[in-house]
């Protein structure tokens, strides 16, 4: 996942990666079940309208107060 952060930063496009273990993988390392998730990762810039919104996530996280983003896709 952060290599998919480095690449999404660096082309300053928005990247879906699906990560998953089979079963016998996911045992293996300690997993209860297998399965797959799909990671999006959109870079934020300093002109994005999303800007504010983060930096108060950020900050509410820095406090050690809960914070949560959200994108519908």
């Amino acid at each position: 996942v952060y290599e998919l952060c480095l690449r999404a930063l660096q082309d300053g496009e928005t990247v879906l990666e699906r990560f998953g273990y089979s079963d016998e993988d996911a045992f293996a390392v300690g997993l209860t079940c297998g399965g797959t998730i799909d990671v999006l990762v959109t870079p934020v810039h300093a002109a994005s309208p999303a800007r504010p919104v983060v930096r108060a996530a950020l900050s509410a996280a820095v406090r050690g107060e809960p914070a949560a983003l959200a994108r519908v896709v």
